[in-house]
């Protein structure tokens, strides 16, 4: 992997959180190179002691030679991005393409760049933790060595799944990708009626916070589901059963709240694609 050369296309919070995992990990790539029209500070002091250059415009790496391209950028710009890039790598098979552009299909880029080697993926926030969760996607040209250059990379930031139906793909966005705010929510919520019974703010947020670190550390290290961690907390008669009583209820049932937010999230990916 030292001599594989990759450029990154976009480098915004998704692109820069990846970014941040890779350089974190053993698996170091020797050679990266960016192009960010618009780089923030966060991105500036990540790179500033690395060997890495920060490129505006796609036109200044147009001489330069790259293995593997992934694509960064938010997907309403992906078609002037292509564009741009086609005549650069139209003539190049011995390259991988890879995408984390919401909703945009590999059959979309594939019309724009032609029959190239092409992995889609989502990975989540928690990529810049190494903690990320990734799930996969190759097109028919992609090969053994593109796979073990895309599962190096992922598998540096976390964990990765390869999926070998595409529109799957919108499904794991939805629980993965979104899945980190759904937790950061349920922490908020817990922080803020915390305060309102009467504990201190920097208390409750420092109670609310450990506590989705601890149950991330029990799941991570047990064997058990998360059904039966659950009940193991959930005494016969105790406060965490009466708790439940009111999120386990017909009227308004926290599973189907999820359900329907979940499916919010898919629909707004078909409708990106």
């Amino acid at each position: 992997m030292s001599e594989n050369r990759i450029l990154f296309i976009g480098c915004g919070k998704m692109g820069g959180s990846l970014l941040k995992g890779i350089l974190r990990s053993d698996e170091f790539l020797k050679k990266i190179d960016i192009v960010e029209p618009n780089p923030q500070k966060l991105l500036l002091d990540l790179v500033e002691s690395e060997d890495i250059n920060i490129y505006q415009d796609i036109k200044e790496i147009m001489t330069f030679d790259y293995n593997t391209y992934l694509i960064a950028t938010k997907p309403q710009i992906h078609e002037k991005i292509f564009s741009q890039l086609k005549d650069k790598i139209s003539s190049n098979n011995d390259l991988l393409i890879i995408s984390i552009l919401a909703g945009v299909t590999t059959l979309k880029i594939k019309n724009l760049l032609g029959d190239l080697p092409i992995v889609r993926t989502m990975p989540n926030l928690a990529v810049s933790e190494a903690s990320g969760m990734s799930a996969l996607f190759a097109n028919r040209h992609v090969n053994s060595k593109d796979k073990k250059t895309s599962s190096i990379i992922f598998g540096s930031v976390g964990e990765y799944i390869w999926v070998k139906d595409e529109e799957i793909l919108d499904v794991i966005t939805a629980i993965s990708g979104s899945g980190p705010a759904y937790y950061f929510y349920l922490t908020e919520c817990l922080c803020k009626i915390a305060v309102e019974l009467g504990i201190d703010k920097e208390s409750a947020l420092l109670i609310a916070r450990q506590v989705a670190i601890g149950s991330g550390d029990i799941i991570r290290a047990s064997k058990d589901s998360p059904l039966t961690l659950r009940k193991n907390v959930t005494s016969k008669g105790g406060t965490t059963e009466a708790a439940f009583k009111q999120i386990i209820n017909e009227n308004e049932d926290f599973y189907n709240i999820l359900m329907n937010a979940v499916k919010n999230a898919i629909k707004k990916s078909h409708e990106l694609s």
